[in-house]
């Protein structure tokens, strides 16, 4: 599998990024004026935005989910929807672990939820903690790490991480779905104050000249699916209805009980909570969702991602009105999928299709894009090559720094980023290098091309 070979093909064509009066543009070697503009080369920024538990339901994606804000930055010039892109483990904390580090869980050895790849894996360097090293102001809020581990402080971060609490509002785990009446608005609830301040930071970053990476973590579509009543009513009931392969696998056998869990979410609330714990179980461990549920848990699944769509349409309109888009590139990811009755199931933690399938969008300012509104239907390589490929985009110099010996140094860089597509090789001493231009597209004419 392969990830991000649209942002080497970008770096190989246009080589130096330079911004020329407020509009990117590329130049020669010499930095000299093109169409009576002064060239200045300067580094790019980086939005960096992460979705919890989202499948690609967006509309741009063919999903249920009205979904304007993302659509937009999907059709934007310069912008590529990865098609194909799955993640390494479908649960949070190895999912994020693998993606923020460029390492597969196998050797994070993050598989849960409570593990600490510095203390369990090695000391290995982050995609914040990248930028931060290269005089980057990095910035994050909400959840971006998986919880716990002190957002990986202070190594990733410029400021003091951001948490916004709404004392329980959005987590009413009740009936696992709640729709928050109307006398609260989105700014009264967790998701949209990191909305808010994701707004406040970018203002912020408008008055510096220092390039920024900014990180902002929505928790929805998690469980529960707690947004304001207006979500719901974006949905005709009518229309919504089951998955379409809603039965367990035909001859699974002994697998089930290691790979297949119908309940894995519903179980901690509402009707499944209780139906579980009645004795007797009135629906036994792997019993299905009732139709009925289940129909009202995909309607709040996507309200859920219409409220996270609305959250992230805020940070990009700011993002647009700050006057640094053109200088910005743009990455929106989910970190796994979730399976909403699919053969049966409603959770993730499997390796299906619908689990471990997420949403990945890139948007490349001007300077950088070949097109707009481009697919891709290449099978990512699970988000593992984020800090090579964004690294590299923004003309900064990556370093692995890894706490392990030179072998293992020449495995990792080799091993993660297989055939080159990362950009990089493996030097004598173990380090990863910058591929030659001669190099990456000898290895990308082995994969489809882009459609």
């Amino acid at each position: 599998m392969v990830v991000f070979a649209f942002v080497l093909f970008v770096v190989v064509v246009f080589g130096d990024v330079v911004v020329a009066d407020g509009n990117s543009s590329n130049s020669g070697g010499d930095g000299r004026q093109q169409g009576g503009h002064s060239l200045q080369q300067q580094k790019l920024n980086v939005l960096f935005l992460v979705s919890d538990d989202l499948r690609p339901e967006l509309g741009v994606y063919g999903g249920n989910a009205i979904t304007p804000n993302l659509d937009k930055l999907a059709s934007d010039e310069g912008a590529v929807v990865f098609d194909r892109a799955y993640v390494q483990q479908a649960i949070c904390c190895p999912s994020r672990s693998s993606f923020l580090t460029s390492r597969r869980p196998d050797t994070t050895k993050v598989w849960d939820l409570k593990t600490y790849w510095r203390q369990a894996g090695g000391n290995f360097t982050t995609l914040p903690q990248v930028f931060k090293e290269q005089g980057y102001w990095s910035v994050g809020m909400g959840k971006v790490f998986h919880p716990g581990f002190h957002d990986d402080a202070p190594y990733s971060w410029s400021e003091p991480y951001f948490h916004a609490a709404d004392h329980g509002l959005s987590e009413n785990m009740t009936h696992c779905f709640y729709a928050i009446p109307d006398d609260y608005s989105d700014e009264d609830v967790t998701d949209g104050m990191l909305a808010n301040h994701a707004v406040a930071t970018l203002q912020k970053a408008k008055e510096m000249t220092t390039p920024f990476f900014v990180a902002v973590g929505l928790h929805r579509p998690h469980l529960p699916w707690d947004v304001p009543q207006k979500y719901f009513d974006m949905y005709n009931v009518t229309n919504i209805t089951l998955a379409d392969h809603n039965t367990p696998p035909k001859n699974y056998g002994d697998a089930k009980q290691w790979s297949w869990d119908p309940q894995s979410g519903p179980r901690h609330c509402g009707f499944m909570k209780n139906a579980s714990a009645a004795s007797p179980p009135a629906i036994g461990e792997y019993g299905l969702v009732p139709d009925w549920l289940a129909l009202k848990f995909r309607h709040a699944y996507y309200a859920s991602v219409s409220a996270t769509d609305r959250n992230m349409g805020l940070v990009l309109d700011t993002l647009e009105e700050s006057g640094k888009a053109n200088s910005t590139i743009v990455v929106f990811i989910g970190d796994h999928g979730w399976q909403l009755g699919d053969l049966g199931e409603f959770g993730k933690k499997t390796n299906f299709e619908r689990a471990t399938r997420a949403p990945l969008i890139i948007r490349v300012p001007p300077i950088l894009e070949d097109g707009n509104g481009l697919s891709s239907r290449w099978l990512s390589r699970a988000f593992i090559c984020f800090n090579a490929s964004l690294s590299y985009l923004v003309g900064t110099i990556l370093k692995h720094r890894v706490s392990a010996t030179v072998q293992q140094r020449r495995e990792s860089c080799e091993n993660e980023c297989p055939c080159r597509v990362c950009g990089h090789y493996a030097d004598s001493d173990g380090s990863c290098r910058s591929a030659s231009p001669s190099i990456v597209p000898t290895c990308l004419n082995q994969h489809p091309p882009l459609h």
